[in-house]
């Protein structure tokens, strides 16, 4: 799934998740770290008209999705990630969301601590250079 960046963001990492809304499981869903903001993005079943008899485009499009926003917490608005009935709880100061994932809590933990203090961001790739023989 692939995410609108803001000018000058850095996809940090991403993983795979089951989010939860309005008490529905989502599977598939995508958490997405960014240097600027941790962003919840859930698949949506693409709509496309078919011709009924193209059968292998029908299998296609009744399987499409498309990856869809469905909330966001900036950095600087970040307060804890928790564990409530084996979900995950990301809190902002004026939004949360709740997904599952096989990443144990202390490991989020970790990760959103660096995070908020700026020291778990992208790595840079290397220079590349020329060496001559």
């Amino acid at each position: 799934m692939s995410l609108p960046r803001e000018a000058g963001e850095h996809r940090v990492l991403g993983e795979t998740v089951a989010a939860v809304v309005d008490g529905v499981v989502i599977p598939e869903s995508k958490l997405v770290l960014t240097d600027l903001r941790l962003v919840l993005l859930t698949p949506k079943k693409l709509q496309l008209r078919v011709a009924p008899a193209r059968p292998l485009v029908r299998a296609f499009a009744e399987n499409a999705t498309v990856p869809t926003f469905t909330a966001e917490i900036q950095r600087d608005d970040f307060v804890e990630v928790e564990l409530r009935d084996s979900e995950l709880v990301f809190r902002g100061r004026a939004t949360s969301f709740t997904v599952i994932s096989s990443t144990e809590l202390v490991v989020w933990q970790g990760r959103m601590r660096r995070w908020t203090t700026g020291s778990l961001n992208p790595t840079p790739l290397p220079t590349a250079r020329v060496v001559k023989r």
